[in-house]
C-alpha cells in the first residue's frame, strides 16, 4: 500500500466537512486498453420533497458485443446522513438482461428485494449511494471506509475501500490533483481503483478495474457542471 504523503494529509485538513449535497452533471469516457469503448453519465438532484436522486447510466460496444447499465438511488438526509430510500439497477445487451429494485423502509425498518424478499434493515446502503457517502467521509478527513450493502444483484454484501495517496491525472476534462482509493480485497485476482478530486466536491474523476493485472475499464471524468454557489 503507498503511503499517504503530507501533500494528500494537506489536502485533506484542507478540506474538512467541504463535502456539500450539490445537484451536478459529472460526462464520463470508457476506455480499455486506451480503446473507447462508451460513455457513461452520472447525476444529482434535488426532488421537490427535499430528498435527492443519484443516477449513473452506461452505455457501452465492441465489435458485436454491447452493454447498457443504470443505478437509480432516491435517498434522503436524517441526521446528516445518506440514508436510502429505493434503488433500480437495470443491465441490457449482449447476453442476459437483469434488473433489481431495492426498497429500504424506516419506519418497517425492513428492506424489500424485487418484491418477494424482506430483510431487516440493519444500516446497509444500496450498490450506489455508498460512493457518494465516501465522498462524504473523505472530506471529514477520514481514510478508510466499509460499508454493508445490499448490491446490484439484490444480495447482502460487503464493500471496504481505504485510501492510498495523491496523484496528478490528465484527464479528458483537464488536468487534475486527486485523491487515490482503492477496493480491499482478500486474495482476488480482480483490483478497483478510484480517484476523486476535492476541488470538484471529492466527484471521482477516474475508476480503473484490471484483472490478473489486464485492464478490463478505465473510465475518465469528460466535463463537470454543477449548481455551486
Amino acid at each position: 500500500m503507498l503511503r499517504i504523503s503530507a501533500l494528500a494529509a494537506l489536502m485533506l485538513c484542507q478540506s474538512v466537512s467541504a463535502f456539500s449535497l450539490t445537484p451536478f452533471n459529472a460526462q464520463y469516457k470508457a476506455f480499455r486498453s486506451g480503446m473507447e469503448l462508451g460513455s457513461a453519465t452520472q447525476t444529482l438532484a434535488e426532488n421537490e420533497a427535499g430528498d435527492y436522486t443519484l443516477k449513473f447510466q452506461s452505455s457501452a460496444s465492441f465489435l458485436f458485443l454491447s452493454d447498457k447499465r443504470s443505478e437509480t438511488s432516491t435517498f434522503a438526509v436524517t441526521d446528516k446522513q445518506l440514508s436510502p430510500r429505493h434503488y433500480r439497477f437495470k443491465r441490457t445487451g449482449t447476453g442476459k438482461d437483469r434488473s433489481t429494485e431495492v426498497r429500504f423502509s424506516a419506519d418497517a425498518k425492513e428492506i424489500t428485494i424485487n418484491q418477494d424478499k424482506t430483510l431487516p434493515w440493519q444500516g446497509e446502503m444500496d450498490n450506489q449511494l455508498f460512493h457518494l457517502d465516501i465522498r462524504r467521509r473523505l472530506a471529514a478527513g477520514e481514510t478508510r471506509f466499509s460499508y454493508q450493502t445490499i448490491n446490484e444483484k439484490g444480495q447482502p454484501d460487503e464493500e471496504t475501500f481505504e485510501m492510498v495517496g495523491e496523484e496528478k491525472l490528465s484527464l479528458p476534462v483537464g488536468d487534475m490533483n486527486t485523491l487515490k482509493l482503492q477496493k480491499v480485497r482478500e486474495n482476488s485476482k480482480r483490483e478497483t481503483l478510484i480517484w476523486l478530486a476535492p476541488e470538484l466536491d471529492y466527484q471521482m474523476v477516474r475508476l480503473r478495474q484490471l484483472k490478473n493485472g489486464k485492464e478490463q475499464l478505465d473510465i475518465q471524468l469528460e466535463s463537470y457542471t454543477s449548481n455551486a454557489k
